[in-house]
């Protein structure tokens, strides 16, 4: 856990301060980043199998 002594607990290293919000919101964003690159993935592959079943018609 990180400790950031404020102007006013300088004398007062016992506060435990959270992770910003920024940080979540980092890793949710990598996620749907992630989710979208497998889906892109998932629809080349399927737009690569319909293509060898053309070639095969």
């Amino acid at each position: 856990m990180n400790f950031v002594p404020l102007p006013e607990d300088i004398g007062n290293r016992d506060i435990p301060v959270s992770l910003p919000n920024e940080v979540e919101f980092d890793d949710a964003e990598k996620e749907e980043e992630e989710e979208e690159e497998e889906e892109e993935e998932e629809e080349e592959e399927e737009e690569e199998e319909e293509e060898e079943v053309e070639v095969l018609f």
